[in-house]
């Protein structure tokens, strides 16, 4: 560094380059600043001592990092360090932070802003990364979807959901009678075991073997013997059977009803006591032609306006039936009308094949003995 003495540069100055040396004591009358002083190999002037940035320094340790602490002083800080290649601090605040993230930890994610890609995340069991994104890694009974992860339920599987809740569905499966099949011995159920305290299965072969046909009453008596309740159970008698072979209910007893209907037969082989009235069904007609009915037991034929021809059914089909006939007429005045034939189609009618009853109000009673019919009373003509 040369030294000028006078203001500005002096041409031939001494420099740290050349061969000249200035040697003794300067005296300088006046006040010179560094600016008069000249920096030959920074080719500028050199500067003055209140243009230094600093002139104290606080601390210091390796690597250190300075910071203002106001005036001229700075300050090195050992927690806040770089090497070359790591800034280290304790506690940092930027209002932009770009780069890779991967040497962040502990980062609360209610800080995060934007997306955090799937690879990023360390993650357990039951997620999986597809890309970018962090996906529920669906196992068996689950499915996820844009609408969520949900309980992947079979089709026909027997379960559903009711508020949102996964419960048994038995609507949701097949009948079990579809294309003609039904229930088999090995078809299972489920139970609850309160003694175990578990769901267990059995099957219906067990279910009736081992409960259901330890606890249906047994049916009691003899062959054929019709069931009533007894005291534990039911209870049969040989004065009360069926016999399927000839569809005989066989009563060793008394029957004691309000009402009783036979629809077809009532047979008697004793004695037929009547405590009370005697119903007997009329039926009133007018059709020229008419054949009885297996339920008909008085007929009122009218023949006002025309005659009637009456056929009795076969004496054959009718052993001990009794048919009462009777002709009417709208003019209770009037004697005599239109006739009123009964005739037979096999066997007779007392000696002859029909009888013609001519007075009005006339009437017959006939019997069948199983070849013939027979008038048993009668009256008028």
């Amino acid at each position: 560094m040369a030294y000028n003495v006078v203001n500005g540069i002096v041409s031939g100055s001494v420099d740290q380059h050349a061969d000249q040396e200035i040697s003794g004591i300067k005296i300088f009358k006046n006040t010179i600043s560094a600016s008069v002083f000249y920096d030959t190999d920074a080719q500028s002037p050199c500067a003055t001592e209140k243009n230094v940035a600093f002139d104290k320094l606080v601390g210091g340790s390796k690597n250190s990092l300075l910071t203002y602490q106001g005036g001229k002083v700075v300050k090195s800080h050992y927690n806040l360090t770089f090497n070359g290649k790591a800034l280290h601090t304790e506690k940092g605040v930027f209002k932009i932070l770009s780069g890779s993230g991967c040497g962040l930890w502990d980062v609360p994610a209610t800080k995060l802003i934007g997306k955090v890609p799937a690879h990023s995340i360390n993650f357990g069991g039951g997620l999986e990364a597809h890309g970018a994104t962090l996906k529920v890694n669906a196992a068996d009974g689950i499915k996820s979807d844009k609408e969520g992860v949900a309980v992947d339920v079979l089709t026909n599987g027997g379960l559903g959901f009711k508020s949102g809740k996964l419960t048994v569905n038995p609507e949701n499966s097949l009948d079990i009678t579809t294309n003609g099949q039904n229930i088999s011995d090995a078809d299972l159920l489920l139970a609850y075991d309160s003694t175990r305290g578990e769901v267990r299965h059995t099957t219906f072969k067990n279910l009736y073997d081992g409960f259901l046909h330890l606890k249906v009453p047994k049916p009691q008596g003899s062959m054929n013997s019709v069931q009533f309740k007894g005291n534990a159970g039911f209870k049969g008698e040989r004065g009360f059977t069926y016999e399927p072979r000839n569809n005989t209910l066989a009563v060793k007893g008394t029957i004691k009803t309000l009402n009783a209907c036979v629809t077809k037969k009532l047979e008697t082989t004793g004695d037929l006591e009547i405590n009370g009235a005697l119903y007997k069904e009329i039926k009133v007609t007018a059709a020229e032609t008419y054949e009885f009915k297996d339920t008909d037991n008085t007929v009122l034929f009218d023949t006002t306006t025309h005659s009637i021809v009456a056929t009795l059914p076969l004496a054959k089909e009718n052993v001990g039936r009794m048919i009462t006939i009777k002709k009417i007429h709208q003019n209770k005045y009037k004697l005599r009308s239109f006739v009123l034939t009964v005739k037979v189609e096999d066997g007779l009618i007392d000696m002859s094949s029909e009888i013609t009853l001519k007075n009005n109000y006339s009437l017959r009673t006939f019997h069948s003995d199983g070849k013939n019919w027979w008038i048993i009373n009668k009256s008028g003509t």
